[in-house]
């Protein structure tokens, strides 16, 4: 039996620019006439992100590199500062925040270009382990001077002091999302 719900009406916006359903801005609305503490937070974070994606992508485009894959060559960079040389492609893809299936992509088309390589895990043989090659390296160092660029041309007029602060601000709220759902 096929059963529907009856659409409840939404009122309408308050003349403040409100949704008074939501409790905050619509979409592109101004972002600076509410009270922060009511979503503004939230979608300054967005739309943040959604630039700083547009000029990395830009900026990394001379290295035929995405900004996802870019995202892999910097895991498994820390990774190897932190001792593990390789990384399965499932831990990789938590690392990355993607799909497994949409790591498996990601990786193909890196080792398709030689800058990782697959190779089986030493005692898990079904397991197969990314690492990162040379030329992969080299093709890294690139794209840090790139991506910093960019992150410079974000943080223009703000002080080491300031970029640690909301460094660490971001490590705080991603902590403090990651334990209400139960990350």
């Amino acid at each position: 039996m096929n059963k529907t719900r009856a659409a409840r009406p939404r009122p309408a916006p308050d003349p403040a620019g409100r949704d008074a359903a939501a409790g905050a801005h619509p979409v592109g609305g101004d972002l600076g006439a509410g009270d922060p503490a009511v979503g503004d937070v939230g979608y300054a974070l967005k739309r943040a992100q959604h630039a700083l994606r547009l000029l990395m992508d830009a900026a990394l485009t001379p290295l035929d590199l995405t900004t996802p894959q870019y995202v892999v060559l910097s895991v498994l960079e820390r990774a190897a500062h932190a001792g593990e040389d390789a990384l399965s492609g499932a831990e990789l893809a938590r690392r990355c925040f993607v799909t497994p299936q949409t790591m498996t992509g990601l990786v193909a088309g890196l080792e398709g270009r030689a800058l990782v390589r697959r190779r089986a895990h030493p005692t898990h043989g079904r397991v197969l382990e990314v690492g990162m090659t040379g030329a992969g390296r080299a093709t890294l160092r690139r794209a840090h001077a790139a991506a910093g660029a960019v992150e410079d041309r974000m943080l223009a007029g703000r002080t080491a002091a300031e970029r640690r602060q909301l460094a660490a601000w971001l490590r705080d709220c991603a902590a403090a999302l990651d334990v209400a759902a139960g990350a």
